[in-house]
């Protein structure tokens, strides 16, 4: 598996905390564990790829061969249990027809500065060309042909996903109860899952982009 050195050298460490290289490192070490079977990308997102604070998690940002998706979800949370990479937060995972269609689309300010401080581990040139198609999107999207490519691989794939699915869902229920409960509320989330995405939409996260745009003057 190519790994890119996402690393500064030793003259730059001043420009770099010492919580945001050790995080990096954490986050390297995961995903070089993944291999690259139905993987077309691997990242780090969320306050990682900012200043994170020394209690935060490694978001990981993941993109999967189209209708590998599933299979590809699996294997990173077996990796995750059995490696005990408990700060890992597998946050953002989503097919490759679906982030081509996503990327083309995206206009907010805000979240085109998210996704240009994403750093790249796995698959730096793809991620470029994603970036490239920012503002792109025309009425044809990918999500049609993704379905039409189905192969014995994607099957067992979108059979992951009708077993897998609902206990991610469950899950994030009893971890919301949890939090809640604890006086915790600002760290809850939505778990949002089709057969092209899973993703946790933190209330914190939410929150923030509520504040920058304030802050900037954009509206919704």
């Amino acid at each position: 598996m190519e790994i890119a050195n996402v690393f500064p050298d030793q003259e730059s460490t001043t420009l770099h905390s010492e919580i945001k290289r050790r995080k990096m490192q954490y986050a390297f070490d995961y995903i070089s564990t993944l291999g690259e079977s139905g993987l077309a990308f691997a990242g780090i997102s969320g306050s990682v790829s900012y200043e994170p604070m020394e209690g935060d998690d490694v978001d990981i940002f993941l993109i999967a061969d189209d209708g590998r998706l599933w299979e590809v979800i699996l294997r990173a949370f077996i990796r995750r249990r059995v490696l005990r990479m408990d700060d890992i937060c597998l946050s953002l995972c989503m097919s490759s027809s679906y982030a081509s269609d996503y990327y083309s689309s995206i206009t907010d300010p805000l979240v085109l500065d998210d996704a240009a401080h994403v750093i790249p581990i796995y698959g730096r040139s793809y991620y470029a060309d994603l970036l490239s198609r920012i503002g792109t999107r025309n009425d044809r999207t990918q999500s049609g042909n993704e379905a039409r490519r189905w192969r014995p691989r994607q099957v067992i794939s979108g059979i992951l996903f009708l077993w897998l699915a609902p206990l991610m869902v469950i899950k994030g229920l009893i971890v919301n109860h949890h939090l809640m409960s604890s006086g915790r509320g600002p760290e809850s989330f939505r778990t949002l899952v089709s057969r092209r995405y899973f993703i946790l939409d933190s209330e914190k996260y939410r929150t923030l982009m509520e504040k920058r745009r304030a802050g900037s003057g954009i509206l919704d």
